[in-house]
């Protein structure tokens, strides 16, 4: 308070004046150590980033054997028992495999396997999601004063991204904001599927999820441009899978490829493969950002009245406003089976929607549950439970990203692989499958847990909708296509 008089216990105009000149320069020189941290972080990322690039040039020679043993993805004997038609010796599963499995595309792996690699890339991974998080902060602070998709604008680039038209709705969602992301950045970018013309001119194809496009329908005829000069895989698939092991021949050849999981992206470097961490950011303008007012039309939200009634949640953005308490949508797992036999009970005190579906055929838009469904709903949902199909838990981009942070809602999960910028206990939140259910129930029915629920999911779409950008994650994509241009990059990558 200013004192007008000679009141006691009043501060002084000088003395206010004085104290506010104090904060200020405190709050300049916090302001420039946290720079000078950010700047430090920034030129040791970068160094790590150089010295892994001079490191990995070269590193892996020879033919496909030596590829595959520097992946360490391959077991002879579990290669023998998920191909019990094979007659043929332990001794001489290596041989087989280089020279047939491989080629035809057989499951060569298991979750065991690759529990063991992961456990073995511990620090390297660790490193990497360190410095890739630092990067990412230091570009989301420059802000627009990189632009790296200048040179790209310049040389008139086109792009295409291509995705089966007969697979599962979540590799459309992540090609739609690979499309749209591309397209903010000014490139010249068009959406194609397997049904395309062939001879249509780009300088750059992305084929998103190669398990599905190059297997399903008429994809199968564009085996041969996967290895094409210009091609670009995205993979979304993770290496314990039948459908990894489906698509890591055309991996292997491809002259670019992304990632969609930090994980992956790093025993395919080590494979030789040429490869790049993307996970889609956030774009404000996308659909999938945006508030879906009107969810009436989707028929599992008939007869509610909520489903009726018009709804923005950045508007609302209040957790009282959501009348979906849980909301789960993925495919039949035995693992997913017995926990959601344990969260009965919710169903009983809380409104817990199960969007469930056998995982023989891709998950379409006439599967029950269309791509619209899943982000409008968790737009209403407080919590979104996401329950890994098998017990490596993988960072799942579509469940905890784009229908969690993006929409508001809080990401409850059982624990699994990190991935850079987001941290659990801060942006989403883990707890032992057996123990879920109790930790919702803390959540919902306490004040210190809707107060810790509330909490978190405002700091994930914070973080997503920031560090998370699209401008940000697009930014070593770029410099990545820039290089196999040819054209000079603005940014190491």
């Amino acid at each position: 308070m200013i004192a007008d008089g000679d009141e006691r216990g009043m501060i002084s105009g000088a003395d206010v004046v004085s104290l506010q000149s104090e904060i200020a320069a405190l709050l300049r020189r916090v302001t420039t150590a946290r720079q000078e941290e950010s700047a430090a972080s920034l030129r040791l990322a970068e160094r790590y980033i150089e010295a892994k690039q001079s490191i990995q040039t070269g590193a892996v020679a020879g033919g496909i054997e030596a590829r595959l043993r520097a992946s360490g993805l391959f077991d002879p004997a579990s290669y023998l028992v998920l191909n019990p038609d094979l007659d043929i010796a332990r001794n001489d599963a290596w041989q087989h495999f280089c020279e047939h499995g491989l080629r035809e595309r057989r499951a060569f792996t298991t979750p065991e396997t690759v529990a063991r690699l992961l456990a073995e890339m511990a620090a390297p991974l660790q490193a990497e999601r360190f410095c890739l998080t630092r990067l990412a902060e230091a570009a989301f602070a420059k802000g627009d004063e990189v632009d790296v998709a200048a040179p790209l604008r310049r040389r008139g680039m086109k792009v295409a991204v291509f995705c089966s038209s007969l697979g599962n709705f979540y590799m459309r969602e992540i090609a739609d904001m690979l499309v749209w992301g591309l397209q903010a950045e000014g490139i010249d970018t068009a959406r194609r599927d397997e049904t395309s013309n062939p001879g249509e001119p780009f300088d750059l194809r992305v084929f998103v999820a190669p398990h599905e496009f190059f297997w399903l329908g008429q994809g199968k005829a564009w085996t041969e441009v996967a290895g094409a000069a210009g091609s670009v895989l995205y993979n979304v698939e993770q290496p314990q899978t039948q459908w990894f092991c489906r698509a890591f021949p055309l991996l292997l050849d491809a002259p670019l490829v992304l990632d969609i999981n930090l994980q992956s992206a790093m025993i395919l470097r080590r494979a030789g493969c040429n490869v790049v961490h993307f996970m889609p950011g956030h774009l404000p303008t996308a659909r999938y950002a945006q508030p879906c007012l009107d969810i009436s039309s989707i028929p599992i939200t008939k007869g509610y009245d909520f489903a009726r009634q018009p709804y923005d949640w950045l508007a609302q953005n209040r957790l009282d406003e959501r009348p979906i308490d849980a909301l789960f949508i993925g495919a039949r797992a035995p693992r997913r089976d017995d926990a959601l036999i344990r969260l009965q009970a919710l169903a009983d005190r809380h409104r817990f929607w199960c969007i469930y579906r056998e995982p023989s055929a891709p998950f379409t838009e006439q599967s029950g549950a269309a791509a619209e469904a899943g982000w409008a709903l968790a737009q209403r949902a407080k919590i979104v439970l996401n329950l890994h199909r098998d017990w490596i838990g993988y960072f799942e981009w579509p469940r905890i990203v784009l229908q969690g942070f993006w929409q508001g809602a809080c990401i409850v999960s059982d624990p699994g692989l990190s991935a850079p910028l987001f941290t659990p206990g801060v942006h989403y939140l883990e707890e032992n499958l057996r123990h879920v259910g109790e930790l919702v129930r803390w959540l919902l029915e306490t004040e210190e847990g809707r107060d810790k629920l509330d909490r978190t999911r405002m700091a994930g779409y914070e973080r997503a909708s920031t560090v998370g950008s699209m401008h940000v994650a697009l930014a070593p994509v770029l410099g990545a296509f820039a290089t196999a241009l040819q054209i000079s990059s603005p940014i190491p990558l």
